[in-house]
């Protein structure tokens, strides 16, 4: 994996669990949650995705211009345990597409992601729903999530957070 395909998957899940709030028994379940916490790591499912589905870094510039597009569509949606995973990979395989020439197909990131086809084509079509179908990437918000990312693996590196609180 590149240096800097490392750095951003380090800063992608350092602001996925930054974002991430405990589930209450009251909050709605919505169609990015699993039955229970995924206990894998996003920085390790991540890497592990990245080395088996796509090897482009700048994938993940995109999945995390597209997580902030839809926290900011959907204002009330809690990033928890149950569903920060799915919500990333939906932002992967939006991002993916919308930037790679000839992507694979579904069924093949259904087979390295850990769910179903069905379950994945259900995701990819809620997401897009969500952000109401706006996949397009500017060159300049390009470069701004770019240089955030960056900007917070540097933090990182120095043990502080990524957001400012």
């Amino acid at each position: 994996m590149e240096t800097h395909t490392r750095e951003y998957v380090k800063a992608l899940s350092a602001l996925v669990s930054a974002l991430t709030v405990e589930k209450l028994e009251t909050d709605e379940v919505t169609v990015y949650d699993s039955t229970s916490v995924v206990e894998v790591p996003v920085e390790v499912y991540l890497k592990r995705w990245m080395a088996r589905g796509c090897k482009d870094g700048n994938v993940l510039v995109g999945a995390s211009c597209l997580i902030d597009r839809f926290m900011v569509k959907k204002p009330d949606f809690k990033v928890t345990g149950n569903n920060r995973h799915r919500l990333v990979l939906s932002s992967l395989i939006v991002a993916l597409k919308a930037t790679v020439d000839t992507p694979y197909s579904n069924r093949f990131y259904a087979s390295i992601s850990g769910v179903g086809l069905e379950e994945l084509n259900r995701l990819e079509k809620a997401f897009l729903q969500d952000i109401e179908w706006e996949v397009f990437i500017s060159t300049g918000n390009y470069l701004q999530y770019g240089a955030y990312l960056k900007n917070c693996y540097t933090k990182l590196r120095r043990k502080t957070h990524c957001i400012d609180t």
